[in-house]
């Protein structure tokens, strides 16, 4: 009323109704959930939740909506102040079909996997069809549904479980046979869970190469959330690299920038990890060999229990699936995701 009243003093009605809606889709409240609290927390520092406050934190977090008539009677009755209370209503949203569709949308930001549709060149990958695409984007929630249906729920199993549901489509693509119907779990030669998964090293790598240093630093930043590496604004990126681009190979060709005095710095904890997924092409495709070369993918990772060594992608993703880091990752990035902020002490 007020900004109506304002803007009416020297516009028109017209304009004054603009001012008034252009207030009310900015206006905080609209897009944000906002907490005022219900007072200082036993801590200091803090400030505890309103009930309601917490219904919304539980409903976004799980269904990505606001919370349903169960959660608002129970705020509205103050029945979200124990941990024991919280946790009732966490588990009946978790077992919520809508559950899936947020897990879903959780796992394609977190793995940047609506950017395996931006497509691969066709005449190097003319397998990389639209309809290959299209399966690929389902891949990951079939997964997740099945680990949660039908397995244990374990984060180990979703990142390092043998079994990976596939449907006709895929079944073609990744080699194995195809299901009866629908999606059926399969036993996908050189891959285990989620990580390796065409899905997420197709999103990973550019229309014509892999990607090297982009898969190894997101795998770094994203999967082990290791902190942030800079580059120096003055680093030269392209002379290192002049006397191998032609070599067969990524572990070649990249060699230069794990000796360079300017670039080994960051490149020793980029490029092993980049390199143990180099098994995978950029359409997603398991390879041994690239420009006829053999392609070495070994190497070593601190997945919280000091360096351990791999030999290939597949055993790179089952110490991940094992590791506390990876573990403690993944429920900062959910953190991430709910609150919509990056963590900060």
């Amino acid at each position: 009323k007020q900004v109506y009243t304002e803007v009416r003093v020297d516009q028109s009605a017209t304009n004054a109704f603009i001012a008034v809606t252009q207030y009310l889709v900015q206006s905080p409240a609209l897009l944000y959930r906002v907490e005022r609290g219900a007072g200082p927390a036993p801590l200091p520092g803090l400030v505890a939740l309103t009930d309601h406050e917490l219904a919304a934190r539980l409903s976004f977090l799980f269904t990505d909506a606001p919370p349903d008539a169960e959660l608002t009677a129970a705020a509205d009755r103050g029945e979200l102040h124990t941990s024991e209370q919280v946790a009732a209503h966490a588990a009946r949203l978790l077992a919520s079909p809508t559950f899936l569709s947020t897990a879903a949308g959780f796992h394609r930001d977190w793995l940047h996997l609506y950017e395996a549709a931006a497509g691969k060149d066709p005449g190097l990958f003319p397998r990389y069809t639209p309809q290959v695409v299209q399966s690929l984007d389902r891949e990951p929630h079939e997964l997740f549904r099945y680990v949660v249906e039908q397995g244990d729920g374990r984060l180990s199993t979703l990142l390092g479980g043998a079994a990976l549901p596939v449907d006709a489509t895929l079944a073609g693509y990744y080699g194995v046979a195809a299901p009866g119907a629908g999606w059926e779990p399969a036993a996908v030669p050189n891959r285990r869970g989620l990580l390796t998964r065409a899905s997420v090293m197709a999103a990973l790598a550019k229309p014509a190469q892999t990607g090297t240093i982009h898969r190894g630093n997101f795998f770094r930043n994203e999967v082990l959330c290791e902190p942030q590496l800079v580059l120096p604004a003055n680093v030269d990126t392209s002379t290192p690299l002049m006397g191998t681009e032609n070599l067969p190979t990524a572990r070649e060709r990249l060699a230069p920038l794990m000796s360079n005095s300017e670039c080994r710095g960051c490149h020793t904890q980029i490029n092993p990890l980049g390199l143990a997924l180099e098994g995978y092409d950029p359409a997603g495709q398991f390879r041994t060999t690239e420009n006829g070369a053999t392609i070495d993918t070994s190497g070593s990772v601190d997945v919280g229990a000091g360096q351990a060594s791999f030999q290939t992608g597949e055993e790179l993703a089952g110490l991940l699936a094992d590791g506390r880091k990876v573990r403690d990752c993944y429920a900062r990035q959910w953190f991430r995701s709910s609150v919509g902020r990056i963590d900060r002490p």
